[in-house]
């Protein structure tokens, strides 16, 4: 948690993909991403949260913001015990994204945060992302991808997250694939994926599409399923159990 120390507005920052100076709004959050050569913290502002903007506080952030510069030395900086990490980044479906990042904002407690993250973070030896992550959500989108993003090392960090350390994962469509044991898609199409994985935190093989029409990166082949539920349980009114989603 960015804030200013003397109450002001806005925190002076740098966003380094255009080296253009700017503001954000006091207090923002952010997850730290490193240092810069003079010690100056480096951060990836929260999405959902005022972030930076050319010369205006406040804004909408992109899907997995860049890094920023915090420039201000009147800035001080909070720790927040909690942060729910949403991967971004090569096969993750944009759209899947900022759909994944409001639901899971909508559902988390009042004063959590919600922060894309990308791959080479969760896979950076340095970073400690773990420590404070509450969740970590793999979105849809193409799970070979993700699997290449992240490599190895990453991808034994988020086995570890879950199963040493008791952290929680979340996963999506391509997400949930990706934490199966093994995948078999379209095994005798075009789209084939018939593979082994390594987080297996499902002991078993993850099997798809099973309906007809399913393009990458376009709505085409989605359905509406009815789903049988028992809905006194998950406190819905009462029905005779089908539940579209």
């Amino acid at each position: 948690r960015v804030s200013s120390k003397q109450g002001g507005a806005t925190v002076g920052a740098v966003a380094l993909a255009t080296q253009a100076p700017c503001t954000v709004a006091a207090p923002f959050f952010a997850l730290a991403d490193g240092v810069d050569a003079s010690g100056r913290l480096l951060v990836l502002p929260a999405v959902g949260w005022p972030g930076p903007t050319a010369g205006a506080a406040g804004g909408e952030l992109a899907t997995c913001p860049a890094p920023v510069l915090l420039a201000d030395v009147e800035s001080s900086v909070q720790l927040v015990d909690e942060v729910a990490l949403v991967y971004c980044g090569p096969g993750a479906d944009e759209r899947c994204v900022d759909m994944t990042l409001a639901a899971v904002a909508e559902a988390a407690a009042p004063g959590s945060v919600v922060c894309g993250v990308p791959p080479r973070l969760l896979a950076e030896p340095a970073s400690r992302w773990e420590e404070g992550c509450a969740l970590l959500v793999m979105p849809g989108g193409a799970d070979k991808p993700i699997k290449a993003a992240l490599g190895p090392g990453g991808e034994e960090r988020v086995r570890r997250f879950v199963v040493e350390r008791g952290g929680k994962y979340l996963g999506f469509c391509a997400g949930a694939y990706f934490a199966c044991e093994s995948i078999s898609f379209d095994p005798d199409g075009p789209l084939a994926v018939v593979e082994a994985r390594e987080l297996g935190f499902f002991p078993g093989e993850g099997r798809g599409p099973w309906l007809p029409g399913f393009q990458y990166a376009s709505p085409i082949g989605a359905w509406a399923a009815v789903l049988e539920a028992d809905t006194a349980r998950l406190g819905l009114p009462a029905g005779d159990g089908a539940v579209t989603a």
